[in-house]
């Protein structure tokens, strides 16, 4: 739950969003990164692999973007991605809030 801490931090000191615009859901299979909702209701999601190696590649070359040579693409015949999405747990372990909808 850190991390997703740390990414509500980013979203609004960096990019400037409000606090009542950030909600926090988790992608148990760790596929979808990140989700933007644009005021007509669309959806664009950021989908990767399992793995920091293309964040931190992406990091550290931007605003380029270059071939990786780990074989980090997606395997989308044998990836089993599901879109199932939950809440963050309402304890007091969590690292983030939850927008009460």
């Amino acid at each position: 739950m850190m991390n997703k801490g740390f990414e509500v931090i980013e979203a609004r000191w960096l990019f400037g969003v409000q606090p009542n615009q950030i909600d926090v859901v988790i992608h148990p299979q760790s596929t979808i990164h990140s989700m933007v909702e644009f005021v007509d209701g669309s959806v664009l999601a950021q989908l990767g692999p399992t793995d920091m190696r293309l964040p931190l590649q992406y990091a550290l070359t931007y605003p380029e973007r270059v071939a990786s040579n780990g074989g980090l693409a997606l395997d989308w015949s044998n990836s089993g991605v599901s879109i199932s999405l939950r809440y963050p747990r309402d304890d007091s372990r969590a690292c983030v809030w939850r927008r009460k909808r």
